[in-house]
C-alpha cells in the first residue's frame, strides 16, 4: 500500500513543490515533500478503515454453489474480514454461467468499483476473450488482481474398461470423452489434445460441469474426461483410482507433478518453443487455479489493503488447517504476481494466439 500511495502522492507533491519555488526557497519545497510523505500512509489507512467499517464485501463466484470454486470462496470469506481494515462482513454469491464468463463480465462491467465486490472465476474465461472465442468486451489486464489461492492442475482420466493405459494409446484407439460448454476446461482440453497431437478423442459436449461428466462415466455414457483437478482425484475419485477403475493418462502442469508419478505432462509432447507458447495459452494459465479480482478502477489504497488482507488470510494457521480438513489444496500467490502473469499471457504474438484459438475452436 505504501508503494502505491507514494507514487500517487509524489506526483501531487511535485506540482506543489514547483509552485512553491516561485515564492520560497528550494529548501521549503523539499520540507513540504518530506512532511507529506510522513503523514500520507496513516491518513490513507484511516480512510480505508472508515470506508469498510459497517460494510459488506461480496465475493461473486462464477460456478454453482457445490463447486470447488465456491468452497474456496467460502473459506476466504471466513478469514478475510479479520485482516481487512474496518472488519467488513464478507459473503459469497454464486453466479454460474458460460464457464464463469457471466461472473467475469459482471465484475468487470457492472459491479461497483469501490472495493466492495470481488470475483472468483476461471482465467480460462479471460483467455477465451484473448482467443476471440467469447463475446466479452473486457481487458483482463485491467482487473484489480487480489491474489490466487491455488495452482490448479487438470488431469485426463479414462475408464480402465476402455483398454487405454497411457496417453499414446489414444493415437491408435478412439475413446468417447465427455465435455462441458464451449468455454469449459473439459471441452477445450479434449479438443486441444486431439488437434495438437492427433489423439482419437470423440467428444460429447453439453454436460453442465466436469463432475457431471464423471457421473456420465459412472453411467457408461462416456469413457474419459479431461480437466479433472488433483483435488477431485484425491477425494471424489480416490477409491476408483486406487481400485484401478480409472486411469490418469496425462496432466497439464508445466512439469512432472509429484501427485501423479508416471503420468506425463502435455508439455512433454511439445516439439518446439513455439509449441510450448501455444500450450501456455491453452493450459499454462491453470497455474492461476483460484484467482481473486476486483473490477478495474478500485482506489489504489483499497486495492492494496485487499491484497494485504488476502495474504494475511492465506497465512493464517487456522485457515491452513481448515483448508486441509476440507481437502482444499492451497498454493497462494500475491496480487502483483497474478497481474504479472496475466500481462505475460496477454502479450503473446498474433501467430501464437491464432494457433491456440484454432486448437480449441468449436
Amino acid at each position: 500500500m505504501r508503494r502505491s500511495l507514494s507514487m500517487a502522492l509524489a506526483a501531487k507533491s511535485l506540482l506543489a513543490a514547483k509552485s512553491l519555488l516561485a515564492a520560497k526557497s528550494l529548501l521549503a519545497a523539499k520540507s513540504l515533500l518530506a512532511a507529506m510523505s510522513l503523514t500520507a500512509a496513516p491518513v490513507a489507512a484511516d480512510s480505508v478503515t472508515e470506508f469498510y467499517k459497517g460494510k459488506t464485501v461480496t465475493v461473486v463466484v462464477g460456478y454453482p454453489p457445490a463447486s470447488g470454486y465456491t468452497l474456496y470462496g467460502q473459506m476466504l470469506a471466513k478469514y478475510l474480514p479479520e485482516y481487512l481494515p474496518g472488519r467488513p462482513g464478507v459473503i459469497v454469491q454464486s453466479m454460474p454461467g458460460a464457464g464463469s464468463i457471466k461472473a467475469a463480465n459482471y465484475v468487470y462491467m457492472v459491479a461497483p468499483k469501490d472495493g466492495t465486490m470481488l470475483g472468483i472465476f476461471s482465467v480460462g474465461a479471460l483467455i477465451d476473450e484473448l482467443l476471440g472465442l467469447s463475446n466479452t468486451s473486457f481487458d483482463a489486464t485491467k482487473f484489480g488482481w487480489i491474489g490466487n489461492m491455488d495452482e490448479s492442475v487438470g488431469v485426463c482420466v479414462v475408464k480402465s474398461a476402455s483398454g487405454v493405459r497411457k496417453f499414446e494409446d489414444l493415437l491408435q484407439q478412439e475413446v468417447v470423452f465427455g465435455g462441458t460448454g464451449p468455454a469449459g476446461g473439459a471441452t477445450q482440453a479434449a479438443l486441444a489434445l486431439a488437434r495438437l497431437y492427433g489423439v482419437k478423442i470423440k467428444l460429447i459436449k453439453g454436460y453442465p460441469g466436469a463432475q457431471d461428466v464423471v457421473l456420465a462415466m459412472d453411467r457408461g455414457e462416456v469413457q474419459g474426461v479431461c480437466g479433472i483437478t488433483i483435488a477431485v482425484l484425491k477425494s471424489r475419485l480416490s477409491h476408483q483410482i486406487a481400485a484401478g477403475e480409472l486411469v490418469p493418462i496425462v496432466h497439464d502442469a508445466i512439469k512432472d507433478h509429484p501427485a501423479l508419478p508416471g503420468v506425463p505432462s502435455v508439455y512433454a509432447f511439445a516439439k518446439s518453443g513455439d509449441d510450448r507458447k501455444v500450450l501456455d495459452l491453452l493450459f499454462g494459465w491453470r497455474v492461476l487455479g483460484r484467482p481473486i479480482a476486483t473490477p478495474p478502477g478500485v482506489p489504489v489504497e483499497r486495492l492494496a489493503a485487499l491484497r494485504k488482507a488476502f495474504l494475511g488470510a492465506m497465512s493464517d494457521q487456522r485457515f491452513v488447517a481448515d483448508a486441509a480438513k476440507a481437502q482444499l489444496d492451497i498454493a497462494p500467490a500475491s496480487g502483483e504476481a497474478v497481474a504479472s502473469l496475466i500481462a505475460q499471457l496477454f502479450s503473446q504474438s498474433k501467430d501464437t494466439i491464432k494457433r491456440a484459438a484454432d486448437a480449441v475452436r468449436n
